[in-house]
């Protein structure tokens, strides 16, 4: 089971998830360290899918649960050694009684206080996990670009930066591994969206579908056309590129009027694919580009 798999299940199944792993995390079964409750509720938290709130009770109240099993298991275990152990060694009974007793009184409560440590360890580093890397720092906004009154949002110094383009992959994954059907095809518009869309779909082990302007693809393509302020342009795909009943997600830089995707929307759909999500670096709000996209699981992980 890869990652990708476990955070796919932890953010569809969330409290129970962070309430199981810690359950058994602190009930000291192999392969559940705290080290995955911690970065996974982050990014719950993060997304919106659960409150901070809820990721902290449910966290305290399954590492108690858990402490005090151990605690019962310990004093029970204890009990059952010490008894055996006079059995065999019945010269030592009056020695062994006063560790019976002394256990039954105070001696498992070692193991429940040395459970609630992790516990608050835990605790300590879940909110590391909720703080995210700031990637608007690495958007410059160039003014009056292309034309006058315009701000062209410039994502170069955040691909140049490895953290942070890594950040943006790593919240593009998340997002896909979270969409209740697995991505066969990630479509990706010209030219970013094949920056953005191929190491996510390497990611997820999914295909890369490009979508191109008109005369750039060498076989059989099928175009939808899309209306621009002045005129229209096309965008292609290959006729072969998408089978039917794929589940496909688009992943592009910008949001903004919204015409390029509804085109690849509509090139997807036309080849019998089925979008199950549509994400986006950027999203101007102004421009309204979500108003042509309803219906839609759309993620967009920065807004202006």
């Amino acid at each position: 089971m890869d990652l990708s798999t476990i955070t796919y299940y932890f953010t569809r199944y969330g409290a129970i998830a962070i309430f199981v792993i810690v359950l058994l995390e602190y009930l000291n079964l192999p392969g559940f360290p705290a080290g995955i409750i911690m970065p996974l509720s982050g990014i719950m938290a993060a997304k919106g899918n659960i409150s901070f709130f809820w990721v902290m009770v449910i966290s305290v109240a399954a590492g108690l649960l858990g402490s005090l099993a151990l605690y019962a298991l310990g004093r029970k275990g204890g009990e059952m050694f010490l008894k055996a152990y006079i059995r065999k060694f019945p010269r030592q009974r009056e020695a062994l009684e006063r560790n019976l007793e002394w256990i039954r009184r105070k001696g498992c409560m070692g193991v429940f206080l040395g459970k609630l440590l992790p516990m608050i360890r835990t605790i300590v580093s879940i909110p590391a996990g909720v703080v995210k890397m700031d990637l608007t720092k690495y958007v410059a906004s160039i003014k009056d670009f292309p034309e006058e009154g315009i701000i062209f949002r410039d994502v170069t110094p955040l691909m140049k930066d490895h953290n942070a383009f890594k950040e943006t992959i790593d919240r593009f994954v998340i997002w896909a591994n979270s969409l209740e059907a697995k991505v066969d095809i990630v479509a990706g518009p010209e030219a970013r969206g094949f920056l953005f869309g191929c190491p996510v779909a390497y990611s997820i082990n999914a295909g890369f579908v490009p979508v191109r302007k008109p005369g750039k693809l060498p076989r059989e393509t099928v175009c939808e056309s899309y209306a621009l302020e002045y005129g229209t342009n096309e965008v292609h795909i290959h006729a072969d590129s998408i089978k039917q009943g794929q589940k496909v997600i688009i992943v592009d830089d910008l949001l903004a009027t919204g015409g390029t995707v509804e085109a690849t929307i509509k090139l997807v759909e036309k080849l019998g694919g089925e979008v199950i999500g549509i994400a986006f670096l950027i999203e101007l709000e102004e421009l309204k580009g979500r108003d042509k996209l309803e219906g839609y699981n759309i993620y967009s992980m920065l807004k202006y």
